[in-house]
């Protein structure tokens, strides 16, 4: 109890906040599941048709997620998440910790985790 009076959270904190980065993880690689599984591994529609892409979140169990995307974002399916209320979509490099927490579930294409791991590997050299 001291250290919550003291700075106003407990250490559960922590514990939240790495459950929620490990259901992230298994998130992302059930939509590479899914995603092989439709024919593809990017976040791309061949339309803006909301209500497949509602049904094949809700298919996933995905009610709240920021979805990471390549280099770009493909046009038709951020036509469709828009009109999805908790659902953004964001291109790699636009990946942010202000999006990232707001959200439940965190999506990542292939080509978003090879930008991002490209992108922090050049921090470390």
């Amino acid at each position: 109890d001291s250290v919550r009076e003291l700075y106003g959270f407990s250490f559960n904190f922590w514990t939240d906040g790495l459950t929620k980065a490990t259901s992230s993880v298994l998130y992302a690689l059930s939509w590479q599941a899914y995603a092989a599984a439709h024919g593809g591994d990017d976040a791309a529609l061949d339309a803006p048709h909301t209500k497949s892409l509602r049904t094949s979140f809700e298919g996933l169990g995905i009610t709240n997620a920021l979805v990471i995307s390549g280099v770009e974002v493909n046009e038709n399916f951020a036509k469709a998440a828009r009109n999805l209320p908790c659902i953004d979509v964001l291109p790699a490099q636009g990946l942010n910790v202000y999006d990232v927490l707001r959200r439940d579930t965190l999506v990542l294409t292939k080509a978003a985790v090879e930008q991002i791991h490209a992108r922090l590997s050049a921090k470390e050299a």
